[in-house]
């Protein structure tokens, strides 16, 4: 069995109001990552993680279940929660022991009872999180909606990572608004690189000028450089970004699709803590703070992406409105 150190360990937990899709999105991560050899489907009753009788039954997941898959040197332990009223509140104890929550929100409704509730858990335990836009290509999904209801739910300062191109069955792809790249996807969720719409281009710039506006408030030095040159180097950019999701200061926000596993952004849960880096916020920090502010963003290609955030969340030992194109 291979061995990781503390430093390569993401331990993440998935949140979300019931039927959010975050047992379906499990299921393709897993698939994707070449954790499994054939793709699980809830409606179909052939997920890793809903695997009991009631569960496959129901089509809702009854309790928390547990799955892991590999990306290049980094191991990431899923916790998939129960997101329906009876059974929701097994996320907190989910919560306790992760590095890092998912929140998983449905494209047609936005922010849900069970999302806040989820939220306020993570809200305990002072862990950063990152949201997944899920169902993105269902008739009446809005991504300008979900964001909006986010935050107003949740009081965060909210700039998306990736920006979604098309909406509803028009849904072609996305736009990666960190690194500056567009990709569409086939009927099998493969990525191929495009360039950037010029239709909606405005949103991306305005959304980029964000995103980096949010870097430079991290640090007066940055803030310094950013006044006096109007916008901040990529050096600057990307690891000062992955510091802020550490320190739940940013909340990556990304885009996907329901059935596919397309859209989603790797950078989001490989930027996140490890289990060393958790410890070590836990040590200094004072969790009965009641809130904390956050920027939420979201991703480009899938499982690439998804993990670059992942591996840079912290370890196991915790350091602790848009549009569409």
């Amino acid at each position: 069995m291979k061995a990781f150190n503390t430093e390569n360990i993401r331990n993440l937990a998935v949140i979300g109001h019931g039927d959010a899709g975050k047992t379906q999105l499990v299921a393709s991560l897993l698939y994707v990552a070449g954790a499994t050899p054939r793709w699980g489907k809830v409606d179909e009753g052939t997920t890793v993680t809903d695997f009991d009788e009631d569960s496959i039954e129901r089509k809702v997941s009854l309790n928390n279940n547990f799955a892991h898959l590999e990306y290049k040197d980094t191991k990431i332990n899923l916790i998939d929660t129960p997101g329906y009223a009876a059974f929701v509140s097994h996320a907190r104890p989910a919560l306790r022991v992760a590095d890092c929550a998912l929140v998983v929100v449905d494209g047609v409704h936005g922010i849900e009872v069970q999302t806040e509730k989820t939220w306020q858990y993570a809200n305990e335990f002072l862990l950063p999180r990152f949201m997944v836009i899920n169902k993105i290509d269902k008739e009446h999904a809005d991504f300008g909606h979900a964001l909006e209801t986010a935050t107003s739910s949740f009081a965060r300062s909210i700039v998306p990572f990736s920006l979604p191109i098309g909406k509803e069955g028009d849904f072609k792809g996305v736009v990666d608004v960190v690194h500056q790249k567009a990709y569409s996807f086939d009927e099998n969720g493969k990525a191929k690189e495009i360039p950037i719409p010029e239709d909606g281009r405005d949103v991306f710039e305005r959304t980029r000028e964000r995103l980096i506006e949010i870097v430079a408030e991290s640090d007066d030095a940055l803030m310094e450089k950013y006044f006096a040159e109007g916008t901040l180097p990529e050096e600057d950019i990307y690891p000062n970004l992955a510091k802020r999701s550490q320190a739940a200061n940013s909340a990556p926000f990304t885009p996907f699709r329901r059935r596919i596993w397309s859209g989603f952004n790797s950078c989001s849960i490989t930027s996140s803590n490890s289990p060393r880096t958790r410890q070590l916020t836990r040590q200094n920090t004072d969790l009965r703070t009641p809130t904390i502010r956050a920027t939420v963003s979201p991703g480009n290609t899938a499982m690439t992406n998804l993990s670059r955030h992942m591996c840079s969340a912290r370890s196991p030992t915790r350091s602790r409105a848009a549009s569409t194109l």
